[in-house]
């Protein structure tokens, strides 16, 4: 028996199911080889007639989108202690080299931070009118 015989055994909602899942554990941290699942699956589903390319690309984005949220959930929930139990046991992985973030945006919030960067350039061309212009704090005053 060939690979291409064998290949075309395999039911597409394993296909679906492989591609969703090692997408979404690739997302979620895990070194896995993602993109590489990814491109043979659509070469797969360009040769098998039961795949369909638009819910293989359905099940990926699904996969991405669910691997990201479940790491960005273990990260607002486990953190820094996280960090510290696995530098414990691994100490390629410790929370050292990792800073807090500053206190959060200031008192003008993300408005201010946009709208800064924003009007920069305004300061840049003219650093002596900086506080009139914008309000930032980057020129002469």
């Amino acid at each position: 028996m060939h690979v291409q015989e064998w290949l075309e055994t395999v039911p597409a909602v394993a296909v679906y199911a492989l591609v969703g899942l090692v997408i979404g554990l690739e997302s979620l941290g895990i070194p896995l080889p993602g993109e590489i699942i990814l491109v043979s699956s659509a070469l797969l589903a360009s040769q098998h007639g039961d795949i369909d390319p638009v819910v293989l690309g359905a099940c990926a984005t699904a996969g991405a989108i669910i691997g990201d949220s479940i790491g960005y959930a273990i990260g607002r929930r486990g953190g820094r202690p996280l960090l510290a139990w696995l530098g414990a046991k691994f100490p390629a992985t410790s929370a050292r080299g990792t800073s807090r973030p500053p206190n959060g945006p200031s008192r003008s919030g993300a408005w201010g931070r946009s709208s800064s960067a924003v009007s920069w350039p305004c300061c840049a061309s003219s650093p002596a009118r900086s506080r009139a212009c914008c309000g930032c704090r980057t020129g002469s005053s």
